[in-house]
Order: structure tokens, then sequence, then C-alpha cells
């Protein structure tokens, strides 16, 4: 695969045009795009990231294949749901512990976000409020861990003109924050 030179600007109208288009037709008229400017970027991606990702820990696993890899599903599970739009309006990869068996593993996951959306919500930080584009790394680590994980990834996330912004959150008893 070629270089990871960022996200194309497609990737991101992509997920906004599936969100007001979430169904199976529209999907599948524009799988080919999905491939294009969403699956093969986020695959070079990981193969860029593998090396780093590497020397922060060796028992995480990123795996960059578009299926059955560190990258998320973009059908959305609806058996349970009221919501039954085929499709996930994002996209993400997990990079997990070698001893997961799922996304619910220790690891770091990484989704991309447009300005203003987040995973399951929104962004609300000042120093991010102008991002036209945002990447959100979620991990569960020690503080001085953490430091030495965003000091390895923010020179690359610059270069890729990514923001990187890191929040400290506590949550209690499995309690929402």
């Amino acid at each position: 695969m070629a270089a990871f030179e960022g996200l194309p600007k497609d990737f991101f109208a992509f997920f906004r045009e599936l969100a007001a288009n979430n169904d199976k037709a529209w999907f599948e008229e524009n799988k080919p795009r999905y491939r294009e400017s969403v699956l093969m970027p986020l695959c070079t991606f990981m193969e860029a990231m593998a090396p780093r990702v590497g020397r922060i820990s060796k028992h995480v696993v990123v795996d960059p294949r578009p299926n059955g890899g560190s990258m998320f599903r973009i059908y959305r599970d609806v058996r349970f749901s009221k919501d039954k739009s085929p499709c996930k309006t994002n996209a993400g990869v997990h990079f997990r512990h070698a001893l997961g068996r799922d996304a619910h593993a220790p690891g770091y996951t990484v989704i991309p976000c447009v300005k203003g959306v987040g995973w399951n919500g929104e962004w609300h930080s000042d120093e991010i409020a102008d991002a036209e584009r945002m990447v959100m790394l979620s991990t569960i680590t020690r503080a001085e861990t953490l430091d030495g994980i965003v000091a390895s990834l923010r020179p690359v996330m610059q270069r890729w003109r990514v923001v990187v912004s890191v929040a400290d959150v506590q949550v209690l008893r499995s309690e929402k924050f």
C-alpha cells in the first residue's frame, strides 16, 4: 500500500452524505466510494501506525485487514434497535491487547471525526472548536503512560494535520461521567 498522507476530504463527506441517506440502496450504490475513501485510507493508516504502536507496546495488535482486523465494521447491529439504519455514520479502528478477542478488550480506539461530531456525541473543547478534522484516541492507562503515547503520536498527527487532544476523565463505580 501507499504511504499514509492523511484521510481524504471525501472520507468525511462520505459520512455526512451517509448520515442523510442511511439506507441499503444508497450504501450499495456508494460502496466503491466507501472502499476508496474510507476502507483503503484506514488500512493505510493502520499500516503506518503499526510500527509506532509496536514501540509503545509489543502486546498491542494493529491488524490492517479491512475485514476481521482492527477496523470497526460499517454495518450496525440493528436486531434490538428501534433505529434500523443499516450503517454506522463513523469509522474507527481498535488496536487491542493481543489476548483480547474483540473491541471490548483493553487497547487504543481511534475514531476520525467530522467538525462538531464525535463518536456517540459531540466535542466541545475550545482548543479544537475550529478544527475541521479530529481523531479521537481513547485508552485507559496511567497518566505517565499517556504522556509517552501522546508525545510519540503528536508529530505524526501534526504532519497529517489532525488535532491531538487529551482529556483526563474519571469514572467512579462504572457510572457515566
